[in-house]
């Protein structure tokens, strides 16, 4: 039974050091990074598929107020240091309609090509976009949205990376 107990706790301690470093590793990152939830998204996709909807991106170009109601229906569950700077906030509270606080114009345009993702199942899409910060300056981005391996059927942890544009300009 001692034998047991050390074994736990070697393998707790070994989980608490792998999380610590995990935490460390996502706050402290140079580059903006969010974590999502998307599990209520891929219910509403999912819901407009029931109704016969096909052509999601025709659908969402036709129906802009369908943007605005799947944006709010993602969850915000993390952001690190470096995409509280890029956004202009001091807290994770200070955005508390998560990526929907922070859409443009151009951004909810791009945003039909991630709602097109869930759509058809895919579990990346990049590209160049711009965001609004709470000042209310635009900032022109490079965006990766990542759904890890474990999560593509519920989709309720998914990686968002930002990267300013005239930073990667500057590298």
């Amino acid at each position: 039974i001692s034998s047991d107990v050390t074994a736990r706790r070697e393998m707790e301690e070994s989980v608490r050091r792998s999380e610590s470093l995990y935490r460390m590793v996502f706050k402290s990152a140079p580059y903006a990074l969010w974590i999502e939830d998307y599990s209520k998204v891929k219910e509403f996709v999912d819901g407009l598929r029931e109704l016969n909807v096909d052509d999601f991106a025709g659908h969402f170009k036709k129906n802009l107020d369908q943007i605005a109601h799947a944006g709010k229906l993602i969850r915000l569950i993390d952001i690190n240091d470096a995409a509280l700077r890029l956004f202009g906030v001091r807290a994770i509270e200070e955005l508390p309609g998560g990526i929907a606080d922070v859409f443009t114009k151009a951004s909810s345009a791009k945003f039909i090509e991630v709602l097109c993702a869930v759509a058809d199942g895919r579990t990346r899409v990049e590209g160049r976009s711009t965001i609004k910060k709470k000042d209310g300056s635009r900032q022109e981005i490079f965006y990766r949205w990542t759904v890890p391996d474990e999560f593509k059927r519920s989709l309720e942890q998914v990686l968002v990376s930002f990267f300013r544009v005239d930073e990667l300009s500057e590298a």
